[in-house]
């Protein structure tokens, strides 16, 4: 599909493209309910390099309504640029009513400058969910995008707005029972920002990478190194369980506004004989609670390829988690040659992660070790890339 034409905004409506500065930017992301660490500078520069960076926003008569922060992602073997807006764009302001309109405007704004005017492939993955009512959706096919057809995405969102107590008694009495024989093990939770609480992560994730076998989807030194670009209000958080001197388990999870999500989860070989990650978890959630978020994204589930982590996400949200499947990509493109390049080069880096699921598949195989999942009950790593 063609879209090289410049679609006007409606009356009241202006876009701006890297017009504000990185300070500036921190503070915006704290009026968006629908924020996240995905839409930070520091999460960008890491992952795609800071010159493949831009900061986008949209006003309506002269205030911000929208921001979105586009990175410039290479496809293998080809060199095709795709500018691309990964939970975003942002566009439900902190305790004001939802306006599909502004959603609109804000990608078609997106839609003129990076495919118009620029020649990109322009992806956005917006953070909703199918039983959104302000239907996403159908405003981005309206709008000219077309949705990827890829395995849905699933997550749990758990409600943090009930007391714990209420939670605990909600809870699957198997996980209850666990979280209890924690408690009792004598075992300390450590909570904060430091760079040293994430290096001990690291140490404990290398053992849980090597006894499961699985792939990676993002590593502590990434996270570190995010951590070290963020300012104080959006840093991430670790939470550490440790018995004696001995680290069992450690989580990394992050809080925007009132909301939080569960970015990677590690139980070391001690940690597995003391239940350390049903501690992990309930203590990680209590602080989230404490520190303003109101629900909780668990980061991911599939019931079919991964049981064990969806059981143990699920027995753990109880009656106060919803399995939600996220909406799909959604692409459009100055022309049919982009989008053939666009299918190949997604093709190629499938082709590529099916290889590499094999080659670790055959691993475990001659370690007499069992078929890995991709991430384990308890252990979660962001797919957010």
């Amino acid at each position: 599909m063609s879209s090289t034409h410049i679609t006007p905004l409606a009356a009241g409506f202006t876009a701006e493209i890297d017009e504000i500065d990185e300070p500036e930017w921190c503070r915006l992301l704290h009026h968006f309910a629908d924020s996240s660490i995905f839409q930070t500078t520091a999460y960008a520069e890491v992952v795609e390099g800071r010159r493949n960076i831009s900061h986008f926003v949209l006003k309506l008569n002269n205030e911000i309504a929208a921001i979105a922060l586009v990175r410039i992602k290479k496809l293998p073997l080809l060199g095709l640029g795709i500018a691309y807006v990964y939970w975003g764009p942002l566009w439900r302001k902190v305790a004001a009513p939802p306006t599909p309109e502004i959603f609109r405007q804000a990608v078609r704004a997106l839609r003129n400058e990076f495919t118009a005017r620029r020649g990109l492939p322009l992806r956005l993955f917006p953070f909703a969910f199918r039983d959104d009512p302000d239907r996403l959706g159908e405003i981005l096919s309206d709008e000219g995008f077309l949705p990827l057809h890829e395995q849905a995405r699933r997550t749990i969102l758990m409600d943090l707005t009930p007391s714990t107590e209420e939670h605990r008694k909600a809870m699957n009495s198997h996980w209850r029972g666990n979280l209890r024989s924690a408690e009792n093990k004598g075992l300390e939770c450590i909570d904060g920002t430091g760079e040293e609480l994430f290096a001990r992560i690291g140490d404990i994730y290398q053992q849980t990478v090597s006894r499961k076998q699985f792939v990676a989807a993002s590593s502590v030194r990434q996270y570190m190194q995010i951590q070290a670009l963020l300012p104080e209000g959006l840093k991430m958080r670790a939470m550490l369980c440790q018995s004696g001197a001995t680290l069992c388990a450690g989580m990394i999870y992050s809080i925007l506004g009132d909301s939080a999500i569960f970015l990677l989860a590690a139980t070391g070989n001690e940690g597995l004989k003391n239940r350390a990650s049903y501690l992990l978890w309930w203590k990680t959630a209590e602080s989230m609670k404490l520190r303003g978020a109101t629900s909780c994204n668990l980061n991911g589930i599939n019931p079919e390829t991964n049981p064990g982590t969806y059981k143990f996400k699920n027995d753990f949200s109880a009656k106060h988690g919803r399995d939600l499947f996220y909406i799909t990509k959604y692409d459009v493109y100055p022309n049919h040659r982009s989008q053939w390049l666009v299918s190949f080069g997604e093709a190629v880096k499938a082709a590529h992660s099916e290889v590499i699921k094999r080659l670790v598949k055959l691993r475990a195989a001659l370690t007499h070790r069992p078929a890995p999942s991709k991430t384990p009950a308890g252990e979660s790593s962001s797919d957010g890339k």
